[in-house]
């Protein structure tokens, strides 16, 4: 046995005294809380050189445990000398009884002192034998961290958040506000936000992390507006919690030098939704969403091809999941038309969304992402959190600073395709500002987009990039891979992205080229069979061949000139 701190307590003994005893138990340690033991991993028995990364509490006594949903952030972290608690990430394993738990990034790991791991009243609920459910009581573990001293900032955390809109502190009744349209408010004028400043609220069946962007504010203004548009609102009433961490937002001394100047100071803040449902341990977990996305929601795009979202966990999906992408050229729209879809391929604890096509022209584009798309584990039966129903927008920019005035081969040509070796070029200018160039090539059906169909465009090329020039100095891309062979009755689409130098985009084009000569004479047609019959703007004409009169079509995938 060795002599050490023992320091947990449990709530009853921190009532009646506040100081750490001394005491002689074998590393590995442990609080009863009623008939409920828990033990902490790694134990508190050594000094460590920084706080755990990762810790394990282990339940001994239930049948089972599971977290109390109606409780935000069950498990805290506690910097020493701070009363502001950070959240943990837990991973609920209900084979063993445990909890895994990772801590916020945003905790300084490495501060000395004594830091502490707090259980929140009733954040855990204990099914003893027998059925009866017991809920847990506050319990604190303190770990000593021998840890470095903080290095001297000349940073001043003390902006603060005034205010929001709607307004969380009366509370939200979610019948008349949204969080759809959230904005925060801070006592400092002419702020900005880091890249990746967010603003995390948890509460029953409900987490959600949005990026901070900047929304309207001037030097003559005592504050900065900060919009942080949730995807989704919360369907249920109860204890909802707002935080944003410390130094995510700051003036402009700041800005210019992350050691000065001012910045936030941590925010947490906590509010009643009502005019939702009630809370049922019933309905299925919809917690398991994105805490990062890439671009993010809402941001000014010129190119994007592909969208990355960050879990706090490994998220799974099912294979060939494809979701609808909608976009609106005319703010005044209602409704957004589909214009593609976005192929997800899960792995890790990143989810990535392919467009097809990529998202050009300039508009409004919206993806949305059913709830149950992801889950928590491989196999859908054993999944406990789904994330919920997600809504994102983007707004699509047209680059400029390049102009691009031919191409070669040149546009709606007839293509046998691009053989190994072969590809095309593109005269753009000033040719100083072409660095580089992006390609997309789909391959679509019929000459048209059936309209009858979800998807018609199969993806031939994907996001490659180029960086050739012809002896002419124009950009050019060659074909490295296998040979590409168009089709008869296909047409085939290119966009390409120009960059400059420092990797921005400068202008976008588009060219389309068509498979070989497929036109059919047909003198006349008599036949009872269904056709799928259009004309050459796209229109579908039904099915009765021997009522068209005369004239160029797309029958079945081909084209066919009737002749009566």
């Amino acid at each position: 046995m060795r002599n050490f701190y023992f320091f947990a307590m449990t709530s009853a003994l921190l009532a009646t005294s506040s100081v750490a005893f001394a005491a002689d138990i074998a590393p590995g340690d442990e609080v009863y809380d009623g008939p409920v033991k828990i033990t902490i991993s790694p134990a508190t028995s050594e000094r460590l050189e920084e706080f755990p990364e990762t810790f394990t509490m282990t339940f001994t006594g239930p049948d089972r445990i599971k977290k109390n949903l109606t409780v935000a952030n069950p498990v805290m972290v506690f910097e020493p000398g701070s009363d502001s608690g950070l959240q943990c990430t837990a991973i609920w394993d209900n084979t063993n009884n445990s909890v895994t738990l990772t801590t916020n990034k945003e905790t300084r790991r490495t501060l000395p002192g004594i830091y502490t791991v707090r259980l929140r009243p009733e954040g855990v609920q204990y099914i003893m034998p027998g059925g009866s459910t017991v809920k847990s009581s506050e319990q604190e573990f303190f770990y000593d961290v021998i840890g470095q001293e903080e290095q001297v900032s000349n940073v001043k955390y003390d902006i603060l958040m005034s205010g929001t809109t709607p307004g969380l502190a009366n509370g939200l009744n979610i019948r008349n506000k949204t969080l759809e349209t959230l904005q925060l408010v801070f006592n400092a004028s002419c702020l900005q936000p880091l890249d990746d400043a967010a603003v995390t609220i948890t509460g029953p069946n409900y987490k959600h992390t949005v990026h901070i962007s900047y929304n309207m504010g001037t030097a003559a203004n005592t504050s900065t507006w900060m919009k942080a548009p949730f995807p989704a609102d919360p369907e249920y009433n109860g204890t909802y919690t707002l935080t944003i961490p410390e130094g995510v937002l700051g003036d402009e001394a700041w800005i210019k030098d992350p050691e000065k100047g001012r910045a936030n100071a941590a925010v947490h803040l906590e509010f009643e939704v009502t005019g939702g449902k009630q809370w049922s341990e019933d309905v299925p977990r919809t917690m398991l969403n994105p805490i990062a996305l890439s671009p993010n929601a809402g941001a000014d795009v010129y190119v994007m091809s592909h969208l990355e979202l960050t879990f706090d966990e490994d998220v799974y999906c099912d294979e060939d999941v494809q979701l609808k992408v909608g976009i609106k050229t005319d703010p005044s729209a209602l409704e957004f038309t589909n214009t593609g879809y976005a192929k997800v391929i899960c792995e890790g604890k990143t989810a990535r969304l392919d467009f097809v096509p990529p998202l050009y022209g300039k508009g409004e584009y919206m993806l949305s992402i059913p709830k149950g798309t992801f889950r928590n584990t491989p196999e859908a039966s054993d999944a406990t959190d789904l994330n919920s129903t997600l809504y994102y927008n983007f707004q699509k920019r047209t680059p400029s600073g390049v102009k691009t005035s031919s191409v070669n081969p040149t546009y709606n040509s007839r293509l046998d395709g691009f053989a190994k070796g072969e590809g095309f070029s593109m005269v753009a200018t000033p040719t100083d500002l072409v660095a580089s160039m992006s390609i997309f090539m789909t391959e679509i059906p019929g000459n048209i987009i059936d309209k009858d169909e979800e998807i018609a465009a199969t993806v031939l090329i994907l996001d490659t990039v180029t960086t050739s020039k012809n002896e002419a100095g124009d950009i050019c891309w060659t074909n490295e891979g296998d040979d590409i062979v168009f089709k008869e009755g296909y047409k085939y689409n290119i966009r390409c992205y120009i960059y400059d130098p420092d990797g921005n985009p400068v202008a976008q084009n588009s060219m389309t080229y068509y498979g070989p000569e497929d036109s059919v004479g047909v003198e006349s047609m008599k036949t009872e069979e269904m056709h799928r019959v259009y004309n050459m703007q796209g229109m579908r004409l039904g099915n009765d061949i021997n009522a068209l009169p005369a004239g160029l079509y797309i029958i079945d995938g081909k084209k066919v000139m009737l002749r009566k």
